[in-house]
């Protein structure tokens, strides 16, 4: 894409983001037999075989596996203070006073449903 100079022009004027821009794309789908997931990537090259494509998609995607368990390792990323149950068992149980009249509301609506597919079901036979 050719860009307008600048007055010294040594750097392009970037474009604006409120102009409207276009390219072409091009989708192929990776579908991963064993799981029966269908990916689907997209592309710029237009001319590439499909096989290749999906190659270097999915060998980048276990590249990323790698380095997101390698740093979950190695930095301890994957560490949170609140997933251990010894913590939370000495914590206080304090009883909320809206469950009760939460629950009841919940026990009424059901009730009103039931009664609605009722009625739905004697208008239908």
């Amino acid at each position: 894409m050719d860009h307008q100079r600048g007055p010294d022009q040594s750097q392009p004027i970037p474009p604006r983001r409120d102009e409207l821009k276009t390219m072409k794309v091009r989708m192929i789908v990776v579908w991963r037999l064993a799981t029966g997931k269908k990916t689907p990537p997209y592309t710029n090259d237009l001319d590439a075989p499909m096989e290749t494509l999906a190659e270097l998609m999915t060998r980048r995607w276990s590249e990323q596996e790698n380095v997101f368990q390698k740093m979950m390792r190695r930095y301890n990323l994957n560490y949170h203070p609140g997933y251990y149950i010894e913590e939370l068992a000495n914590q206080p149980v304090v009883a909320n006073p809206k469950i009760k009249s939460v629950k009841a509301e919940i026990k009424e609506l059901e009730y009103r449903v039931s009664q609605q597919k009722q009625q739905l079901a004697t208008r239908m036979t």
